[in-house]
């Protein structure tokens, strides 16, 4: 993700023998800068409230990666989402809604100094 022209959060995925939807998943994750971020046993078991997929949350967020999705305040990690609630506003004016945890652990959205966000997410393909 990138605000400005910069770099602000990146992620790493083995795309090798992936598809166009199943590339974005915990198994594929080589890298990311969180260090709590849980291997893919738990994301996969399809408990409720976790999310790590590009469908994410009934289609509204989308390419959601998310510990507890709990309404309005969970706590998460990097999700490309709309207006639905008060903190998914964007942070600063005019820009997108691609929004991180800016923390290297898990954040509870909402809370100042936990969220970052970007006006470009980027996918590169090698």
């Amino acid at each position: 993700m990138y605000l400005d022209g910069y770099e602000k959060m990146a992620m790493i995925f083995d795309g090798q023998g992936s598809d166009q939807m199943n590339w974005f998943s915990p198994g594929r994750l080589i890298s990311s800068p969180w260090t709590d971020l849980p291997g893919g046993i738990q994301f996969d078991s399809g408990a409720e409230g976790i999310h790590f997929s590009i469908e994410g949350y009934e289609r509204i967020r989308i390419f959601y990666i998310n510990y507890s999705h709990g309404g309005c305040y969970p706590s998460g990690r990097t999700m490309v989402t709309t207006n639905t609630c008060p903190w998914e506003k964007p942070i600063r004016t005019g820009s997108s809604k691609f929004l991180y945890s800016a923390l290297k652990t898990r954040a509870t959205w909402g809370r100042e100094g936990q969220m970052g966000d970007a006006d470009v997410m980027a996918v590169f393909i090698k």
